[in-house]
């Protein structure tokens, strides 16, 4: 049998037992605490503060500060953030889903920091996925920035994305004014590529260009 030390106290090799750091209840030597008295709580250096510091959270079940989750700066349990970080975390706080999301031209990196978007886009899913760009340039189908639209797109200023010819174009300004058809389609007076073109026209040769007749034909 052996004669060990009240709660409060630890076993420090003498005859009288030694007293823990201030508010533990339980404590290995005079710096590392095992468990708090009530109203305190073991954080990650083994210490018993009151109020836990931020990334944590005081669990009032077991006595000790508990991890965030890993998007929020403070929070009040392991679901809800109260406060995120913009400068160093460069998130903020969505208050229909209390998570602290990416700014703007960041994007979600499922760590502690969300990532900077390419420099030319303005909104990203991730480092070579954008879903908005900056003025001059377009979205392609790819999902990244381009200052041009590849063969048989146009850009649309309105919506800085590349958007689809109309059937038959192999290039042109918008989605109804073709300028260069494919092979077997000439431009018609609508401006539309068809492979035939309409009545009192012909198809000029050199411009693949539906041409009206003279009037008489």
């Amino acid at each position: 049998m052996r004669c060990r030390p009240i709660q409060g106290y630890f076993d420090n090799s003498t005859t009288v037992a030694a007293q823990c750091p201030l508010n533990c209840t339980v404590c290995l030597n005079l710096t590392y605490c095992t468990t708090c008295n009530s109203g305190y709580f073991l954080d990650q250096n083994n210490k018993c503060p009151t109020v836990c510091v931020p990334r944590y959270y005081a669990d009032t079940l077991t006595n000790a500060c508990k991890s965030c989750l890993y998007d929020c700066y403070t929070c009040s349990n392991n679901q809800t953030c109260l406060a995120c970080n913009e400068t160093t975390d460069f998130r903020t706080l969505n208050r229909n889903t209390s998570r602290c999301v990416p700014l703007p031209n960041y994007y979600e990196s499922y760590t502690q920091t969300s990532q900077k978007c390419p420099s030319i886009c303005t909104l990203c899913t991730s480092a070579t996925n954008c879903s908005g760009c900056q003025i001059g340039f377009f979205l392609r189908v790819d999902g990244f920035c381009y200052d041009t639209c590849q063969q048989g797109f146009y850009s649309d200023n309105s919506t800085q994305t590349c958007r689809t010819c109309p059937t038959n174009c192999t290039a042109c300004n918008s989605s109804s004014y073709c300028s260069s058809c494919a092979d077997a389609n000439y431009i018609s007076t609508n401006n539309l590529c068809y492979s035939s073109c309409p009545k009192r026209t012909f198809i000029d040769a050199v411009s693949k260009i539906c041409v009206s007749c003279s009037y008489d034909c």
